[in-house]
């Protein structure tokens, strides 16, 4: 055992094994709460700005507002279960800790247009003054969260972070820490 321990293959070995193990342990002290902070501004805003998740969810309450609607006026009841399926995948997602941004915009862009479906079929019919109520706040709830998506600063944070760090081997040596890298919400 002795006589292995003082093979130069092994001192090698050993070497190159204490520095890799050094590399990802200083990637992951140095960089994991930089991506932590990063990724923090999707659930918690950026500066003053609103949180992304939170005007989703706010999206959510108001697309399940017109499909209420929709069904108690059995008006666009297609179009009402489509966005109740996305609403439903969005709120798995955000539920997630992992979440696939790319995913969850595609749902958010889902959402979107089953709103202005149902909007429209909703809006051209005689409502209740409290059905008309109810679809006037649905509409503004969901104009002021995509509004307050649209200007969130979220992305240009995500885009100013990967210019500086979304390089060899700066991403494969996050990766193989466990550290995840911000995305984009796009």
């Amino acid at each position: 055992m002795k006589k292995l321990l003082s093979s130069p293959f092994v001192a090698l070995l050993i070497a190159v094994i204490v520095v890799i193990a050094s590399v990802l342990i200083n990637t992951k002290v140095r960089f994991g709460p930089i991506c932590e902070q990063v990724n923090a501004g999707f659930d918690f805003g950026v500066g003053n700005e609103s949180a992304i998740a939170s005007e989703l969810k706010t999206l959510c309450n108001a697309a399940e507002k017109l499909t209420i609607l929709a069904r108690q006026n059995d008006v666009a009841v297609e179009d009402a279960e489509e966005l109740e399926s996305s609403v439903e995948e969005l709120r798995l997602h955000l539920s997630s800790e992992r979440r696939p941004l790319r995913t969850m915009y595609a749902d958010y862009e889902s959402i979107l247009r089953g709103c202005f479906a149902l909007e429209s079929a909703l809006g051209r019919l005689s409502l209740t003054e409290t059905d008309a109520e109810s679809l006037s706040a649905a509409q503004h709830d969901a104009a002021a969260a995509k509004a307050a998506i649209d200007e969130s600063s979220y992305n240009d944070i995500v885009r100013s972070f990967q210019k500086r760090y979304k390089h060899f081997p700066t991403v494969q040596l996050a990766e193989l820490t466990g550290i995840r890298m911000p995305e984009l919400f796009a």
